[in-house]
């Protein structure tokens, strides 16, 4: 039976619906992804070029290029990186995030960070405010002295002293009621990595980023804000590897609230990074799966998300420019897991992830539609009806053994008829596996 609502209105667990207006006037906003230098080994400027070419098709203006240092590849593919974007014609940018897990915090890293901002900082490829400084970014690091007196100092020499102007946007864990006291010198703003997930068993809320917001612009209400969004979590490595085992809850559409929750707050926010372009082994990639993965395959291979890459237009849109684009064609996202999360998997040695508990056992969809009209999703055996409006909708269905199909009804005519290849919904799983198969039509 078809389930009617409005604008609001929760109809019996089976979806929730929203719908976009026009809001605030344009202004200068930025949209960039995560990308990890670690997983290009083998990338020549063809593959650079058609990643540069996919993300600026999608409104994505830079990739923030996530480096350790010591790959004996970075320095090559960093130089491929940038001259691509340079020769590419699509006005794309770089900038490079350093990972403060993976350089060490003395004079070597001090003084690799340095070479690398000398290098990059006047490319013309180099992501650059309106005053022509060069942004840089971080992961971590916040008690890096690097041989200084104290932490901001150490920032401060390697990302500004006797090099070129430099717009400093860290990812530091730790308190944002510190940053004013501890960091007063080296930060130019902020960047809140954890905010693209909760990070509890709740739903991702506006409540971390005000106070991130709050400590950044305390003292210094010019400093920028670099918001985070992330479509998934899951990484699965043992303790042989890199004891990494848990996911972060992404129910309930959350990849499509945090973007809602951007655009709310879109006068507070400077820059979005969508966290990760291609982070195979914590499966938040949203680019495409290529060869190079860091021994994550049992996870990643034939979990395409493809589909969350063709959402972000539609959003960056709506953030940059103060009002979201006309929808002019239906189209349907879909995303599950590929097994329960209760199910006990029979020849895994790393074990059960973290947080499982976390989540549920639902085909999340989305539905952007150019009119009213009727949606049916089936999962396996379990099939429900939902009414549709025209605009952007969202639903749910609980997962059953099998494939999945979405079906649009106006009138008397079909629209489409989607059953998406490769995924099944199983509870006997060989390995577990909370990545997320994404599909979308047309």
């Amino acid at each position: 039976m078809a389930c009617s609502g409005n604008r609001t209105q929760i109809c019996g667990g089976g979806y929730r619906l929203s719908v976009y207006g026009p809001a605030a006037m344009a202004s200068s906003k930025l949209v960039v992804a995560h990308f990890m230098v670690g997983n290009t080994y083998s990338y020549t400027s063809a593959t650079w070029l058609k990643q540069i070419q996919l993300a600026a098709a999608q409104g994505i203006d830079a990739f923030a290029l996530n480096i350790g240092g010591y790959d004996s590849w970075t320095d090559t593919q960093l130089s491929s990186a940038y001259n691509t974007a340079t020769s590419s014609g699509t006005g794309f940018r770089m900038f490079i995030s350093f990972d403060a897990t993976a350089i060490p915090c003395d004079n070597n890293g001090a003084n690799l960070i340095r070479r690398y901002i000398s290098t990059y900082a006047g490319h013309a490829a180099q992501l650059k405010d309106a005053q022509g400084r060069a942004y840089f970014s971080n992961f971590a690091g916040e008690s890096c002295t690097f041989g200084r007196g104290s932490v901001d100092a150490g920032w401060r020499y390697v990302t500004k002293e006797g090099l070129p102007s430099t717009v400093f946007l860290p990812s530091f864990f730790t308190d944002p009621a510190s940053f004013s006291s501890t960091y007063p010198t080296s930060m130019d703003g902020y960047f809140l990595w954890n905010g693209g997930w909760p990070m509890g068993n709740y739903q991702i809320n506006w409540g971390p980023d005000a106070q991130a917001i709050a400590g950044t612009r305390n003292g210094r209400p010019n400093a920028l804000y670099m918001a985070a969004v992330s479509p998934w979590f899951f990484t699965h490595y043992g303790p042989n590897s890199w004891n990494k085992n848990w996911i972060y809850r992404a129910d309930d559409w959350m990849y499509i609230k945090r973007w809602e929750d951007l655009f709310a707050h879109r006068n507070e926010i400077d820059l979005v990074q969508i966290v990760t372009w291609n982070d195979y082994g914590e499966s938040s990639y949203i680019g495409p799966i290529e060869k190079d993965q860091p021994n994550s395959q049992a996870w990643v291979n034939g979990f395409d998300h493809n589909g969350w890459l063709k959402l972000v237009k539609y959003y960056a849109t709506g953030f940059k420019n103060g009002a979201y684009p006309p929808i002019t064609q239906d189209q349907i996202y879909l995303w599950a897991r590929p097994h329960g999360k209760n199910d006990v998997a029979s020849s895994d040695s790393v074990g059960r992830p973290n947080n499982a508990d976390w989540t549920q056992d639902y085909l999340w969809a989305v539905l952007f539609s150019t009119g009213t009209g009727t949606l049916t999703l089936s999962s396996g055996s379990n099939t429900q009806s939902f009414n549709v409006v025209a605009g952007v909708n969202r639903f749910q269905l609980a997962q059953n053994v099998g494939g999945v199909n979405a079906r649009l009804v106006r009138g008397s005519t079909t629209i489409f008829n989607f059953t998406p290849s490769g995924f099944t919904f199983t509870h006997s799983p060989s390995t577990y596996n909370f990545n997320a198969y994404v599909a979308s039509y047309p």
